[in-house]
C-alpha cells in the first residue's frame, strides 16, 4: 500500500479512504500529513544539548515514555495506536531530517515564500512537495493533495483571476519554479489534476462576474499528458440559452472517467476499483480518454 501525502494546512477530504467497517465514515491510516516538511519531525534533544534545559528534558523524557509503554501495552490494547503512531513519526522524522540536512532548500523555491505566495500557502506547499520527491522513498506515497484558494469571486472576476493564474503558471512562480528545480526523470512520474469545487453559469452576472454553476473544467498537466482539448470547449446550443436566467454549463463528462484514467495511469489496473460504476455517468460523445497519456 502506498501513503496519500497532504501538503496543506487542513487535510482535505480528498486524502481519506473509506472505511470497509462504516460506509458514511473515512479511514486515515493511509495519509501523512506534511504541512511543513522542514518541520515534520518529533523533537529530539541533540548531543551537546543542555539536559537541564525544559525542551530537552521533555524530549528525552517522551522518548523514554514511549519506549517503556510498547513493552507494557497489550497488542490488542486501543493504546497500542500511539505507540505505533510516535514509532513511526518519530523513525520517518530521523530520516527525512538526515535527508533534508544535506539538501538546502533552493533558492527559487524560497522565494515563492517570501516573495508573495505564502500568504496563500501555496509557496510552503510548493516547498512541502519538493521536500516530498527528495524523500519519496521514505513516505512511500503516489498521490499528494495541494491547494490553492481565492477562486470564489462574483464580480470583477478579470482583476481577481488573472493574477492568480500568474501565480500558478507565470515564469518564475510555482509551476515554473518547481519544473526547472526538479529532475526530470521524476518529472516523467508526475501528473498534476487542477480542478475546482464549482462550476460556472454561461453569462456574467452584471458586475464584472459570474455566479455558481455546475459545469466546469479540470487542467491535467504533466511530461506524459497528451495535450489538448477533450471534449466541445463552446458548444453552439449553449447560444441558445444565454438568455435564461441563471443559465448553467452543462457538464458533459463527470469527473470519474477523467480521474479515473489518471488512477489507470499511476497504478494499472485501479481505476476500475476506483470507480466501479464509471461506466453509469456521463462522457460525452466522440471524446476518447484513452490516449489521454503518452
Amino acid at each position: 500500500a502506498r501513503n496519500v501525502l497532504a501538503l496543506t494546512k487542513i487535510p482535505r477530504r480528498f486524502c481519506f479512504s473509506t472505511d470497509p467497517d462504516n460506509p458514511e465514515g473515512h479511514k486515515t491510516d493511509d495519509m501523512i500529513s506534511v504541512r511543513d516538511s522542514r518541520n515534520l519531525a518529533l523533537f529530539e534533544a541533540a548531543d551537546g544539548d543542555n539536559p537541564k534545559l525544559d525542551p530537552s528534558k521533555l524530549s528525552r523524557s517522551m522518548s523514554a515514555y514511549y519506549a517503556a509503554k510498547q513493552s507494557s501495552i497489550a497488542d490488542n490494547s486501543p493504546f497500542r495506536k500511539f505507540i505505533r503512531h510516535e514509532q513511526t513519526l518519530r523513525t520517518i522524522g530521523r530520516s527525512i531530517n538526515t535527508r533534508l540536512d544535506n539538501s538546502p532548500v533552493p533558492a527559487a523555491i524560497q522565494a515563492l515564500i517570501d516573495g508573495g505566495l505564502e500568504s496563500t500557502g501555496l509557496g510552503k506547499q510548493i516547498r512541502n512537495l519538493y521536500d516530498s520527491l527528495l524523500t519519496s522513498d521514505i513516505l512511500n506515497f503516489n498521490t499528494v493533495s495541494m491547494e490553492f484558494h481565492g477562486w470564489d469571486t462574483h464580480k470583477h472576476q478579470r482583476e481577481s483571476i488573472e493574477p492568480r493564474l500568474v501565480d500558478l503558471f507565470g515564469t518564475g512562480k510555482a509551476m515554473d519554479t518547481l519544473y526547472s528545480e526538479v529532475d526530470s526523470s521524476v518529472l516523467d512520474q508526475m501528473v498534476f489534476v487542477i480542478g475546482g469545487e464549482f462550476g460556472r453559469q454561461l453569462r456574467d452576472n452584471g458586475d464584472g462576474g459570474t455566479d455558481h454553476g455546475r459545469g466546469t473544467s479540470i487542467l491535467i498537466i504533466g511530461n506524459q499528458v497528451n495535450g489538448g482539448i477533450y471534449g466541445e470547449l463552446f458548444p453552439n446550443d449553449e447560444i441558445s440559452r444565454l438568455a435564461d436566467d441563471t443559465p448553467d454549463i452543462v457538464g458533459q463528462t463527470t469527473f470519474d472517467h477523467i480521474f479515473g484514467r489518471v488512477c489507470e495511469w499511476v497504478q494499472p489496473g485501479s481505476e476500475a476499483l476506483v470507480f466501479p460504476d464509471r461506466s453509469l455517468s456521463r462522457l460525452e460523445a466522440g471524446v476518447d480518454l484513452s490516449g489521454l497519456f503518452a
